[in-house]
């Protein structure tokens, strides 16, 4: 069973407490971290968070602080812009290499979340094809 056959989709829409929960969810998914690895090298970091916590501030019904930002971009190998949203575009993403090598995952993932756009969405999966195609 491939590993991304596992993935939940949130059956709860989002909240407006936050405005990273979603990317957070994306690039833990991305990165392969489950919601307990990450919890464990947050308080590698003196930052103490529970599941449920950690389950409010991915559905962005928890708010978020500068420390938990900066802690969360630094584990999850993307830039504190690109959770707040001010990068657009998901190919900065270093952990991107591991959805181009499981995209049952990455399709999920990206078709999961609002906070990617339409056309957003098309060209990430038209990428997707075509690294497909590339790779047979």
């Amino acid at each position: 069973m491939n590993g991304g056959d596992n993935l939940r989709i949130r059956k709860l829409p989002l909240g407006d407490m936050n405005i990273i929960g979603a990317r957070v969810t994306i690039a833990r998914e991305l990165n392969s971290i489950k919601q307990n690895k990450l919890l464990a090298k947050l308080h590698t970091r003196g930052i103490n968070m529970s599941i449920t916590a950690l389950s409010l501030l991915e559905g962005q019904k928890r708010p978020v602080t500068d420390i938990e930002l900066n802690a969360l971009a630094d584990i999850l190998k993307v830039s504190v812009d690109w959770l707040l949203g001010r990068e657009k575009a998901v190919t900065p993403l270093p952990c991107l290499g591991e959805g181009l090598r499981n995209p049952t995952l990455f399709r999920k993932v990206v078709a999961g979340f609002s906070v990617l756009d339409e056309s957003e969405v098309k060209l990430i999966l038209s990428f997707m094809d075509k690294m497909k195609t590339k790779r047979e």
